[in-house]
């Protein structure tokens, strides 16, 4: 049994290891774009219409934008993305940072049909829904601690008191 525990314990740590160790914060991407990376997924703010062409030219193949069509003029940005050869999804965060486990899920399902394709930007306006997601799963799908999951979010780019506290209430309804 006690060998038991400390392979699970060992498995458990090298798992966390080899995600940890395919984390970067604050990496250029695009022209100028401040972004982070946890594998071949990126996270950041809105990217300009000049940073497109450069993303596909740097391996991205799907942008994933997490804002409300009100929030922005999508038509225009998915007719860029597409122009230069990139997927575009929009898959609008809940009102009011109300983060839920179908649309963490909903979220997950998307990046995992894409992921094998290249590179996947996954952005909103600053960054913070961004991170919340990661966060968020992090915990649903790495099996990180809450804490853990915020304290990765917050080195990826969650920065805003909201945002931070409706990730804790995301934690809580657990």
């Amino acid at each position: 049994m006690k060998t038991m525990i400390t392979l699970l314990s060992f498995c458990l740590m090298v798992s966390c290891t080899s995600m940890i160790s395919s984390m970067d914060s604050k990496i250029m991407i695009g022209h100028d774009l401040k972004a982070s990376r946890v594998k071949n997924r990126y996270f950041s703010k809105q990217p300009s219409i000049t940073d497109y062409q450069k993303l596909k030219d740097q391996g991205f193949e799907t942008v994933i934008n997490l804002r409300d069509p009100s929030e922005h003029e999508e038509a225009f940005e998915k007719t860029n993305v597409e122009k230069v050869g990139m997927k575009y999804i929009n898959i609008p965060f809940p009102k009011d940072l109300k983060l839920t486990k179908d649309y963490v899920a909903k979220v997950h399902k998307r990046v995992k049909d894409h992921e094998d394709n290249g590179k996947i930007l996954i952005h909103c306006s600053t960054g913070n829904r961004a991170s919340m997601w990661l966060g968020a799963e992090f915990h649903e799908y790495e099996g990180y601690t809450e804490e853990e999951s915020l304290k990765m979010s917050k080195q990826m780019g969650l920065n805003k008191d909201k945002a931070v506290d409706a990730l804790r209430a995301y934690f809580a309804k657990d």
